[in-house]
């Protein structure tokens, strides 16, 4: 009496899952079946049972090998990712800086694949953003510590470059972010390039933070009556002084449906302004995922930071009233300017939510906002 073997059927697909399975033997498929699956996997289909059934095997084999070593590299850089932070990463008031010396985000709020921190010849311990390090290395000659003014030691250099290539690899995220400022970067180089020079009455007539009327042409944009009331509202309330613009803001943020204080934006010191300046930008160009067509709506006339501040300007030469000022533009230009009522409550969210990230008292009463972008 023949014994009966379990056959797999003919036009059954082989796939590298079934090379572990108990089924997968010689005499439970047909020689059919193994030419198909060889030719699928774009294997030699001539021979018998056996060439084939062995031709299998080799490749899954090899696939399987494949597998494993990827696995042990994903497994290399995971160590790198995780342990070749500094000694700083669980306990980061051990730093010896409190905030990051490009973005001046608090260490604490710094990610963890963007974090990185070394402890130097003093035994000073200092943190960063990682992206904050590449885009300092990459624009300067000697790449130093911004604390102390010491040069990164050759060792440390080469640390930081294995760990940012391995989070460029393990993190969407990181990856993300890290793009956005090389394209930045590049951009600006170009402009810089292309720049024009200026006769005097036209440098004397560019917008600034303390002489803002940034160039919009009229002609691009389909204005309505409702747009050209923005236009005039605006224009009225730029002649005012700042702390009555400030009183005006909030009561417009209360009458879009929001519940708010303005003691939120006037208590905030020096630094947090800068925060905040730096938070406006990120949500309006990365974090808040707006749409070209969404921005065009939100600010139809001109982008919210135009006229500001110039490219080059570094932080710690603009002093405390210029950065209110110029938080307090951003802040106009995303609430007044929209094209109707839905997409000015928009701009004003997009707003308070940049604010949430710099004031406790504000986050208290929107954590929902404050959750959105962290």
């Amino acid at each position: 009496m023949v014994e009966k073997t379990n056959k797999i059927p003919v036009d059954y697909n082989i796939k590298y899952d079934d090379f572990k399975k108990d089924y997968f033997t010689i005499k439970n498929f047909k020689l059919s079946t193994l030419k198909n699956a060889c030719k699928k996997h774009h294997l030699k289909v001539t021979g018998n049972k056996s060439i084939l059934f062995e031709r299998l095997c080799t490749l899954f084999s090899r696939i399987n090998a494949s597998i494993k070593i990827q696995s042990l590299i994903r497994m290399h850089f995971s160590i790198i990712f995780v342990n070749k932070r500094g000694p700083g990463l669980l306990n980061r008031k051990l730093c010896n800086n409190q905030t990051d010396f490009i973005t001046l985000e608090p260490l604490d709020e710094i990610p963890f694949e963007q974090f990185f921190s070394f402890k130097d010849n003093n035994n000073f311990i200092y943190g960063f953003n990682m992206i904050s390090l590449m885009q300092n290395m990459k624009k300067t000659r000697v790449f130093e510590n911004p604390y102390n003014r010491n040069a990164f030691s050759k060792q440390i250099k080469l640390k930081i470059i294995k760990l940012n290539n391995c989070s460029y690899i393990l993190s969407n995220e990181y990856r993300e972010n890290n793009a956005f400022f090389v394209y930045n970067q590049k951009l600006k180089r170009s402009n810089t390039i292309r720049r024009m020079p200026l006769n005097n009455d036209i440098i004397n007539n560019i917008s600034s933070v303390d002489n803002y009327h940034p160039f919009f042409d009229r002609r691009l944009i389909n204005m309505n009556e409702e747009m050209e009331n923005q236009i005039n509202l605006m224009q009225e309330i730029r002649n005012l002084e700042v702390s009555e613009r400030i009183d005006r803001l909030f009561v417009e943020f209360d009458s879009l449906g929001n519940y708010t204080s303005d003691q939120w934006y006037r208590s905030l010191t020096h630094l947090q302004l800068i925060r905040l300046y730096r938070g406006l930008y990120d949500i309006w160009t990365i974090r808040g995922q707006i749409s070209y067509q969404l921005k065009r709506s939100i600010c139809p006339f001109h982008d919210p930071f135009d006229g500001i501040f110039p490219r080059r300007t570094y932080h710690d030469t603009i002093n405390y009233e210029q950065l209110q000022k110029g938080c307090l533009i951003v802040m106009e230009n995303m609430t007044y300017s929209g094209i109707n009522l839905e997409y000015r409550k928009i701009g004003a969210l997009h707003a308070l939510t940049a604010l949430t990230m710099v004031s406790v008292p504000a986050r208290q009463i929107m954590p929902w906002l404050y959750e959105s972008i962290i």
